[in-house]
């Protein structure tokens, strides 16, 4: 059977087992959460849809994105590329071979 703790409704595993579409729909329809417990300790917290009322999963999402600035726009000066800087020339040193007798 279902217990009440204050707010949340706890049961055990093996109930949820037998009577778990109707618990889902209990969850569902009341908007609730539903705590699954094992031997005492909790083992699952079953929470209502929050996209029930939307159109689109995605719309979830909506507002939980912050635009910090422009995502082309490098992060360092260009000035500051090691790729931009002159290039220096060294000298190369050739080895000479030794003249066989």
């Amino acid at each position: 059977m279902v217990i009440i703790n204050g707010q949340v409704k706890s049961v055990a595993v093996s109930q949820f087992k037998t009577h778990c579409l109707s618990l889902l729909d209990d969850v569902a329809r009341t908007g609730q959460p539903l705590l699954v417990v094992k031997r005492g300790k909790p083992l699952a917290r079953v929470l209502p849809s929050s996209s029930a009322g939307t159109d689109h999963p995605q719309s979830t999402l909506r507002g939980t994105v912050a635009y910090l600035g422009d995502v082309i726009e490098p992060t360092v000066p260009i000035g500051a590329w090691a790729s931009r800087l002159p290039k220096t020339k060294t000298k190369t040193k050739t080895k000479t071979r030794a003249k066989r007798q």
